[in-house]
């Protein structure tokens, strides 16, 4: 365990900290009328009161202690938000002790006054340490671990959320193909775009088009677009052919390298020659 690391900033979200309270000030009004600690037995017979003040004494027994832990709770929030201070893990564990210890002294001096205990002050802090360390550090485990998986829970569908737009991105990112004079010849979305095939001083251009492959003929080099395109996702698989990664579907070993076939309509696949068999394997790891 470091203690010099800082404590997850989900400890210090003030929905985190609200809800902290209210679980712990639950589970101590539980704990305290399941099982009875601090001496409170004798709350009843001490005044021959109705069972139902039981309910009432503990309850303002724990409203008392959760003073404690709420205005603990409002400075570290404050700190940290006007402050910048981020409490480190061994701090943090310090400000829990400090807690308790207070939390402690608040049921000593209630069971004091309220109900005028005759053990000394030494015995009942003792009882009283006791019983509010299973108060607070049970609430305070679980609610720890729960905050740890709701944020990483969080982070996941954020991941989940920025993976979907940035795929949405690329396949809604459009490809243009230049002729001789600079100018747009055709555009296709990167992910319509299937494979490139070169032919002397022009490149076909092969693209999904609804449930078929078309291609269309541009003067152009495959080295000036192989420059261009490397960038968006496509990679250059033999001297004559360029694929869309996007596609790539298998690799299958034939009798001159491997054939790469493509996500598209029909039986589309196109050669990887020896020469750029290294740079497609390392691509796809």
């Amino acid at each position: 365990m470091d203690l010099g690391k800082l404590i997850p900033l989900y400890l210090l979200e003030k929905r985190n900290i609200i809800r902290l309270i209210l679980l712990t000030a639950t589970f101590a009004l539980i704990f305290i009328n399941t099982y009875q600690p601090f001496g409170s037995e004798n709350w009843l017979t001490q005044y021959d009161s109705p069972k139902y003040m039981y309910f009432v004494y503990s309850s303002v027994l724990v409203l008392f202690g959760m003073l404690v832990v709420t205005i603990s709770r409002v400075i570290m929030y404050k700190l940290h938000k006007y402050k910048g201070y981020t409490p480190i893990l061994g701090h943090y564990l310090l400000w829990i002790l400090a807690e308790l210890f207070f939390m402690s002294l608040s049921f000593v001096m209630f069971e004091k006054l309220a109900f005028d205990d005759s053990r000394n002050v030494i015995e009942l802090f003792k009882t009283s340490a006791v019983n509010t360390s299973l108060v607070l550090l049970l609430p305070y485990s679980v609610l720890w671990l729960y905050f740890s998986w709701s944020d990483k829970k969080r982070l996941i569908e954020e991941l989940k959320k920025n993976q979907t737009i940035e795929n949405h991105s690329s396949k809604s990112q459009m490809i243009n193909f230049f002729d001789n004079k600079g100018e747009v010849k055709f555009s296709v979305k990167l992910h319509d775009l299937v494979y490139i095939k070169g032919a002397d001083n022009y490149i076909i251009v092969y693209y999904k088009n609804d449930d078929k492959v078309s291609s269309i003929m541009i003067r152009y080099s495959m080295k000036q677009v192989e420059d261009e395109l490397s960038p968006k996702g496509v990679i250059r698989c033999h001297r004559s052919y360029i694929v869309n990664t996007m596609l790539v579907k298998t690799f299958t070993r034939s009798s001159d390298g491997f054939v790469i076939s493509l996500e598209a309509p029909g039986d589309v696949s196109v050669p990887v020659s020896k020469s750029y068999a290294k740079d497609v394997f390392e691509l796809f790891g």
